[in-house]
């Protein structure tokens, strides 16, 4: 009896194996970092096995650091760690460029953690066509689990609270945030178990014109006095959301 179809395709059954309709299972038992939410087309995946060199970190305040660790990663054998200066509002970050994609919804997804909650997660996507310019934040607090989105003007809109977030001395949170470009409007925020969504929220235009670019970072800003290393893994970019 014929009883599947061939991984390359949906026509065709075969007889002596199962052919799948999605490889998105397959691929993660291999080791991709890519199982949290496998909606959209991968423009970008790293566990950071290759190193840093799609990114450049920054560090902000007195003390601050970046660099790369063993022992505090989701998947592989690293993880970045980000160490925020010593002055609350302090941030440790790291940025990447891309050149413009598709115009539609596209998502940036990490996984992060760190020892202590006095912080904050912070996800940003920014972008220019030539003509408009425009920032999508989404941030959480590790000691409140209060999650935000930005609108401009350094004001934030409260979406939901998930109280304390476990703290623990590697990668173990994930958000990912999915905004539509074309449109300009937030379209939905994950974080861990929890899906947000935020259809038809606009995302504030920041003004001036540069060349065509997408730009994103994943911050780290300390909150007070109590404040450890935090980690970064398995870092994610998709366009094509749904």
């Amino acid at each position: 009896m014929p009883h599947g179809t061939p991984d390359w395709g949906l026509l065709g059954p075969k007889t002596t194996v199962f052919g799948l309709d999605d490889l998105g299972e397959h691929a993660a038992r291999l080791g991709s970092p890519h199982f949290f939410d496998r909606r959209g087309d991968t423009v970008f995946l790293t566990d950071f096995s290759e190193g840093m060199s799609f990114f450049w970190p920054v560090a902000w305040g007195g003390a601050g650091t970046t660099g790369f660790s063993t022992g505090n990663s989701r998947t592989g054998a690293y993880a970045v760690r980000l160490t925020p200066g010593a002055t609350a509002g302090d941030y440790a970050e790291l940025q990447f460029m891309l050149a413009p994609s598709v115009l539609g919804p596209i998502g940036l997804e990490f996984t992060f953690g760190s020892a202590e909650v006095g912080c904050y997660w912070e996800g940003w996507l920014h972008w220019n066509d030539g003509v408009d310019w425009a920032e999508a934040r989404i941030r959480v607090s590790m000691s409140t689990g209060e999650l935000e989105y930005y609108i401009g003007a350094a004001r934030w809109v409260h979406i939901a609270t998930v109280g304390t977030m476990r703290a623990w001395a590697s990668a173990m949170h994930t958000l990912k945030m999915v905004v539509d470009i074309n449109r300009e409007e937030y379209v939905r925020v994950l974080l861990n178990d929890q899906v947000y969504p935020l259809p038809g929220v606009p995302i504030p235009p920041v003004g001036g014109v540069l060349a065509p670019h997408i730009r994103g970072h994943i911050r780290c800003t300390r909150l007070g006095a109590i404040m450890d290393d935090g980690y970064v893994d398995n870092v994610i970019i998709t366009q094509n959301e749904p």
